[in-house]
C-alpha cells in the first residue's frame, strides 16, 4: 500500500463577529464565541508558502490564547452586548459549571459502587447514605390484610 500525503496550497482568511457564548470553560464571567456570519470584505487568500515565510509574529503559547474576563467583557460590550446580557450569559455558566463538579463528585460515588459490586458481587452497605444527600426518600405505609381459608 502506498502513503498518501495531503498537501495545501492556499490559505483564506475570514474575520467572524464575536458573539455571547453559552459554554462553561471559562473560569469566571461570559463566555466569547465567534458567529457563522464573515466580513466578506475582510477575506483573503494568500499562497500558504508565502504567507508562512513571510509571517512575523510567532506562534502564541496556549495561556497568551486565554482572554480575561475584563477583555471578554470589554469585546462583547464593543460588539453590542449590554451588561445585563452579560451578567446573566455569567450566571448561566457558573451554574452550569456547578453542576459539572456535582455531577463529577457523583460518578465517584457510582464508580465505587461498581467497583464493591463487581469484585464482591453485593451492594456496598453505605450506598444509599451518600445518594441521601441529593435524593429525598419517603418511607410510605403500606397494610397488607392476609385471610387463611
Amino acid at each position: 500500500m502506498t502513503g498518501k500525503t495531503v498537501s495545501f496550497s492556499e490559505l483564506t482568511i475570514r474575520e467572524y463577529a464575536y458573539e455571547l457564548g453559552d459554554h462553561p470553560c471559562c473560569s469566571t464571567g461570559a463566555p466569547l464565541t465567534i458567529g457563522w456570519q464573515f466580513d466578506e470584505s475582510s477575506e483573503y487568500t494568500r499562497n500558504l508558502e508565502l504567507y508562512e515565510f513571510t509571517r512575523t509574529e510567532s506562534r502564541r503559547a496556549k495561556n497568551e490564547l486565554r482572554l480575561s474576563m475584563k477583555k471578554r467583557s470589554h469585546i462583547l460590550l464593543s460588539a453590542g452586548y449590554t451588561l445585563e446580557q452579560i451578567a446573566t450569559a455569567s450566571i448561566q455558566v457558573d451554574n452550569v459549571r456547578k453542576m459539572r463538579a456535582d455531577s463529577l463528585k457523583n460518578q465517584g460515588l457510582m464508580d465505587r459502587t461498581k467497583s464493591v459490586l463487581a469484585n464482591t458481587g453485593k451492594l456496598p452497605k453505605d450506598l444509599f447514605s451518600g445518594v441521601a444527600n441529593f435524593i429525598s426518600v419517603k418511607p410510605t405505609k403500606t397494610s397488607i390484610a392476609a385471610r387463611s381459608a
